[in-house]
């Protein structure tokens, strides 16, 4: 008798593959919790409904007195009616066995129904679990199994999911790893050792020339304003030259800048400036524009000549100057006095600048990244050199000559002076600096 009713039997599995495969057309395979909670709780529902209409089939097969259809679809109705017109003509042609047939046909139908409904929400659940990826599945038109339907769109899904998100993490990674290459390669070329942050942030001492340009960065040019090297005594006009301690220390300054790119020069009118270039350049084996004294131009590719690296450049007015000068034995003492003091007499206050402005000034007219070159060395003089250094250290070394005339102590040695560090973004560091293994006079030399 059973087997008569294998039609409903096989709409009602068909009915519930078709709710299963709906569902999971529905479902997206976005990673957000609240959709996947919400797409899991309609595909429970369609599987209880699944359940529901089993239920309705089994009491409208057991039943003998009245063909009931179920409330599946329009399209399972006309199905339904034949198969309870067959069953009520079986009914009546064997009325004696339809207790014991309905009672097997519904054991059997019971143990079919509960199988195929247990394989059916096993799949569902099976459906369920895999809808992961964020893109829905093709439209599937037709397939053999709820299996095939299950495991050709859960790859799909599984298959576009992975590819966004092995693309998405691949170029987040590539991101990260560029910006972390160009953050290293950027941090290489900023960074420096403690021990040249110490050098450059010294103010009451001065650092040898050559260990500051070991300190200076790829993104920074420097210059180092020098007072010329050794004269005589009584060699003090502009058309003196070196002694021969002088011309040896130049040179031996030169070997130590051999590893040094090609330097700029700047010097004065005086022959000294222009006779320790030329020994600094012969020392460093670097090949100059100029061979003689005095040079042949005031300006060329590798030189320049100016009146602001003499001592004129600190002198406001001559004659307040003069009378400044007058309360003192030296005339360097002016310098000192002027650069160190704070209640200066009104005519040093007329007569010359103030050094720390004078300082700023001079930087701003020669020493801004644009126009510097990467690496100056302008030769001055002691007179110029004194309020600058005195500015560059903020009265840290001790150059007070006015307080100690005659103690050549308190005065700046030859090639030593200051130097001057600018970056690309207009930042300036400006400190003492020396070739010199003592950054003071000590004594001055007599004529030989």
């Amino acid at each position: 008798m059973w087997k008569k009713k294998y039609p409903v039997i096989i709409l009602s599995i068909a009915f519930a593959i078709g709710v299963a495969a709906c569902s999971h057309t529905v479902s997206s395979c976005s990673p957000n919790e609240t959709e996947s909670s919400s797409s899991s709780e309609n595909e429970s529902s369609s599987s209880d409904e699944v359940d529901s209409s089993s239920s309705q089939s089994e009491e409208s097969s057991s039943s003998s007195d009245t063909p009931e259809t179920s409330s599946f679809s329009t399209e399972t109705d006309e199905s339904s009616s034949s198969v309870a017109e067959i069953s009520s003509s079986s009914v009546q042609e064997s009325a004696e066995s339809s207790s014991s047939d309905a009672i097997e046909s519904s054991s059997s139908e019971e143990a079919i129904l509960s199988s195929s409904t247990d394989e059916i929400s096993s799949s569902s659940l099976e459906i369920i679990e895999s809808s992961s990826s964020e893109q829905p599945p093709e439209p599937i038109v037709e397939s053999s199994s709820s299996e095939e339907i299950q495991s050709s769109s859960s790859e799909d899904s599984i298959s576009s999911c992975s590819e966004e998100s092995s693309s998405s993490s691949s170029d987040d990674s590539i991101s990260s790893r560029s910006e972390e290459v160009f953050s290293s390669s950027s941090e290489e070329e900023q960074l420096l050792s403690e021990e040249c942050l110490t050098l450059r942030s010294t103010l009451d001492t001065f650092p040898q020339v050559t260990e500051l340009l070991k300190c200076i960065r790829k993104t920074e040019k420097v210059a180092f304003i020098l007072r010329h090297s050794e004269r005589d005594k009584s060699k003090s006009g502009s058309k003196e030259y070196l002694n021969d301690n002088g011309r040896k220390l130049a040179f031996e300054f030169g070997e130590k800048l051999q590893d040094v790119e090609d330097i700029y020069f700047m010097h004065t009118r005086v022959y000294r400036t222009m006779e320790t270039i030329l020994k600094i350049s012969e020392g460093k084996g670097q090949s100059f524009s100029e061979s003689a004294i005095p040079f042949s131009t005031k300006e060329g590719v590798d030189q320049l000549e100016t009146a602001d690296l003499e001592e004129s450049y600190m002198i406001r007015d001559d004659d307040k100057f003069q009378e400044c000068k007058s309360r003192f034995g030296w005339g360097w003492s002016a310098y000192s006095y002027a650069a160190y003091e704070d209640d200066v007499s009104q005519a040093c206050q007329d007569g010359l600048y103030d050094a720390d402005d004078r300082l700023a000034e001079f930087i701003d007219t020669y020493f801004t990244y644009e126009k510097m070159h990467n690496v100056t060395i302008a030769i001055s003089h002691d007179n110029l050199l004194v309020p600058f250094v005195t500015a560059a250290s903020k009265r840290q070394v001790h150059l007070q000559f006015h307080q100690h005339e005659g103690d050549f102590n308190y005065w700046i040695n030859y090639l030593t002076g200051l130097a001057i560090i600018t970056d690309n973004e207009g930042n300036t560091t400006v400190l003492p600096a020396t070739a010199m293994n003592d950054p003071y006079l000590r004594v001055f030399t007599d004529d030989n």
